[in-house]
């Protein structure tokens, strides 16, 4: 199924030290953005991809998205092997 695409045309503008674009109401009503939501940016070649930051109600559901498999497939290690973490170097009680 093909998702609806809104295509518009925006002018990047000086912004403080920065330069910004505004959104159109059209993509923010259509992505139930609102003001102060978080969005994550990232670029991919020449595109500029933005999407709204997902919360995560759990370590498990963070960890998923993470690895993109189901946490019964990441191969978690546990171990009572005692590890060496080095000589002191600073003032640590051994």
């Amino acid at each position: 199924m093909m998702q609806n695409r809104i295509v518009s045309q925006v002018t990047l503008t000086k912004w403080g030290n920065s330069q910004g674009i505004r959104l159109p109401k059209s993509i923010l009503d259509s992505m139930h953005l609102k003001e102060n939501d978080r969005l994550d940016i990232c670029v991919k070649g020449e595109e500029l991809v933005i999407h709204k930051t997902r919360n995560f109600n759990s370590l498990e559901e963070r960890l998923e998205a993470f690895y993109g498999k189901p946490i019964s497939e990441i191969g978690i290690i546990e171990t009572e092997e005692e590890v060496s973490w080095g000589t002191p170097v600073g003032e640590e009680m051994w």
